[in-house]
């Protein structure tokens, strides 16, 4: 090749790489375009899905913080604490789109879509930054923005704060960037940080940032230097104080694990099951699942095929130690994973699931960075570069393709559930929860059939189903309060009392603290004209619970019936101040 044609080639490269930092170029917005309306093509039919019965409820659909708490005080601790986890910011955003449209799903699916999409134009931009390369940044974000494991993110109304989190996280990157890109521009590092304290405010998880951004160093300088570490210190001390009070919050309601189900050596060998299972459904997204439960042990120990994942993951780390003999990219995806992800491989444990796709929301981005790398390798090897093409298609096409039926699979609880099941018959709480929507659908179908009596066989049907679901849930855990009470209910709805009050009873023996369990109680038992002791069992109920409004307005109509006004006014109004609308017209009625 001639002198000139090589000072033309590396004219047009460099004109290729200054093209690509402009945002808005030609060339970007072709690819923002192309991004943007694939993402929302393959997530379209998530607008059309219901509220699911996983934190649906508690987040949304039954939570009186959205209409009763103010917006300071969603920010207060512990007032702040919702569910384990000190996230206002998400608890904010849930507020203001109740105000809006109340419990339209749709505008919350609609906001969750438009966030995805929102995060895969930042992963674009953060990685043309990153390795100043279109192609390694388009097909990143392209992977990024239709992969199936990032359904559970954006269909699930309950998992705003991921996609809240991810989208400041990855502001925050650019930012830093363009702060490493000249670090006399103080102002980009301030606001990189700022951006970091809206992305822990939206979830802890993004305490991450802090370690990542040293992977990031490691990345683009030739030289790592002391006063690189000491610029983090800022980022890392905000991250400790948001696992202090992320782990605060978990212990307010009981969230952390129990240590003691599995020793330490075990939980390194989940740890690693995780993390190696991760990694190749990030390749392979088969048998995903709204619950991963863990594993039953054998002989009062985990079974010892677990421990081979330990030598997989460290072989995986070695393997990305090693590649720095030829590139830096393949270590930086490796890292910037395994950061990421960390924090979320129930080392220490919380909830009941030993892993989740939502996990891998951010993290996945090391790993298509990498897969994005090979391909443009690839490319300008002209003996593979349709091989390139074939992948990048095949992978796009066969990603797009699994989203669109993923996102089905979250169409509402029963589909989700019923999904579940299919991929796992030992989790108690699966089938505990799809029984409770046939027991609902039961008892809706129920009431049609007063005016409709050949209805009526159909409701039995649906009550049979959720009892045979609440069995199995008791079959796998003899103990699990939940499906003793409402399989209680379910004989109830049915009329048959005397099997309901033995169910529930032995629900509330098991917890006394289980203030649904002796709510449920107090309903039956009043249904049989037992109202004294109905009015002991929903003041139970409020005295473990007491933001239990059902029960305070139960306690109110029955003292009333029983002709004692000033205690009746006093459970109503306080049912009234928890947010419930007809305890607050019951007031206005009777209480004059």
């Amino acid at each position: 090749m001639s002198k000139k044609n090589k000072a033309e080639k590396k004219e047009q490269k460099s004109t290729r790489i200054s093209e690509s930092f402009v945002l808005f170029s030609k060339r970007n917005v072709i690819a923002l375009g192309i991004l943007i309306a694939l993402t929302f093509l393959v997530y379209r039919g998530a607008l059309y899905n219901d509220f699911v019965n996983l934190d649906d409820d508690r987040y949304v659909t039954e939570n009186p913080k959205l209409f009763l708490q103010s917006v300071g005080e969603m920010f207060k601790i512990p007032d702040g604490y919702h569910m384990g986890n000190y996230h206002p910011l998400t608890m904010w955003g849930y507020k203001m789109i109740y105000s809006k449209v109340k419990l339209e799903p749709f505008a919350y699916h609609l906001v969750n879509i438009i966030l995805h999409i929102l995060n895969t134009m930042l992963v674009f931009y953060f990685i043309l930054l990153l390795v100043k390369q279109f192609e390694i940044a388009f097909v990143t974000a392209l992977l990024f923005g239709v992969h199936t494991m990032h359904v559970e993110s954006v269909a699930w109304v309950s998992e705003l704060k991921d996609l809240l989190y991810a989208f400041f996280f990855f502001a925050s990157l650019i930012c830093y960037l363009r702060y490493a890109e000249d670090r006399t521009r103080k102002g980009f590092y301030a606001i990189a940080l700022l951006l970091f304290l809206l992305s822990l405010l939206s979830k802890a998880m993004a305490a991450s940032l802090s370690i990542a951004l040293i992977a990031i160093d490691f990345y683009t300088e030739k030289k790592f230097r002391k006063d690189l570490l000491l610029e983090k210190i800022p980022f890392l001390l905000l991250s400790l104080v948001f696992g202090i009070i992320a782990i605060k919050a978990q212990q307010s309601m009981d969230a952390v694990g129990d240590l003691t189900l599995f020793k330490p050596h075990e939980r390194v060998a989940l740890a690693s099951y995780g993390y190696i299972t991760y990694l190749w459904k990030m390749f392979v997204p088969i048998n995903l699942s709204a619950y991963y439960a863990y594993p039953l042990k054998q002989n009062d120990a985990l079974p010892p095929a677990y421990f081979a994942y330990v030598l997989l993951a460290l072989g995986v780390v070695a393997a990305a130690i090693y590649s720095l003999r030829k590139n830096k990219y393949v270590f930086f995806g490796i890292a910037f994973f395994s950061i990421t992800v960390f924090l979320v491989l129930q080392l220490l444990p919380v909830g009941g699931a030993v892993m989740a796709d939502r996990y891998s929301y951010i993290p996945s981005l090391g790993i298509f960075f990498i897969f994005a790398n090979v391909l443009y390798s690839m490319y300008q090897k002209a003996a593979v570069k349709l091989v390139a093409v074939a992948l990048l298609l095949l992978a796009t096409g066969f990603y797009s393709y699994a989203t669109i039926q993923r996102c089905k699979i979250w169409k509402d609880g029963m589909t989700m559930w019923s999904d579940v099941i299919e991929k796992s018959q030992t989790i108690a709480l699966a089938y505990n929860n799809r029984g409770v929507l046939f027991s609902t659908e039961g008892k809706k179908i129920l009431e049609e059939s007063k005016n409709d009596p050949s209805k009526r066989p159909l409701a039995l049907a649906n009550f049979d189903k959720a009892i045979s679901d609440f069995n199995h849930a008791l079959q796998l855990n003899n103990k699990d309060t939940q499906a003793w009470s409402n399989k209680g209910l379910a004989y109830w709805r049915m009329g048959i009392n005397d099997s309901a009050i033995v169910h529930l009873t032995r629900s509330v023996n098991i917890d006394p603290t289980y203030a649904i369990g002796w709510s449920n109680l107090g309903s039956v038992l009043y249904s049989i004209n037992r109202v004294q002791e109905a009015i002991d069992a929903y003041e139970k109920a409020v005295t473990y619970n007491p933001g239990f409004s059902d029960g305070w307005y139960n306690i109110g109509i029955l003292n009333y019936n029983l002709g004692n006004k000033d205690k009746a006014c006093e459970s109503l109004r306080k049912a009234a101040s928890l947010g419930m609308e007809h305890a607050g017209n019951a007031v206005r009625d009777l209480c004059k």
